[in-house]
């Protein structure tokens, strides 16, 4: 939001509920944020052995780099899945696994960073 960027929050677990209102939003994007335990990050776009979302891929790209760049991770995969969020959303989409919980919450404004420099990043590079 600092940024400039509209957000909307999406609170509900159903992908299927966060994938129709990020549609009916009509967003440029969505961003998935999950906490998980788990000893690598994962950013994760929409994949299937005979597509893939070079947008969605892109950005989750921007974001593995932030993250490591931040030092919020010391290492970030870049997979690609097919993931109903990422499958239903119009927009170029990424979902990323990042945990534990107090790592997040001890570096949140490291994370926060993150996010704005790699949607900045990514927003820059797609419009150039």
């Amino acid at each position: 939001r600092s940024a400039g960027a509209s957000v909307v929050p999406l609170d509900d677990p159903d992908p299927h509920v966060q994938a129709q209102t990020a549609n009916q939003f009509e967003a440029d994007l969505y961003l998935g944020l999950d906490a998980v335990d788990a000893a690598v990050a994962r950013s994760i776009y929409y994949a299937v052995p005979a597509f893939e979302s070079a947008a969605g891929k892109a950005l989750a790209d921007h974001l593995r780099a932030a993250l490591v760049g931040r030092r919020v991770v010391a290492e970030a995969e870049l997979v690609g899945m097919r993931l109903p969020i990422l499958r239903e959303t119009r927009m170029p989409a990424v979902w990323c696994e990042l945990g534990p919980v107090s790592l997040l919450v001890e570096r949140s404004v490291a994370v926060a960073d993150a996010v704005s420099d790699a949607v900045i990043g990514w927003a820059v590079r797609s419009r150039g």
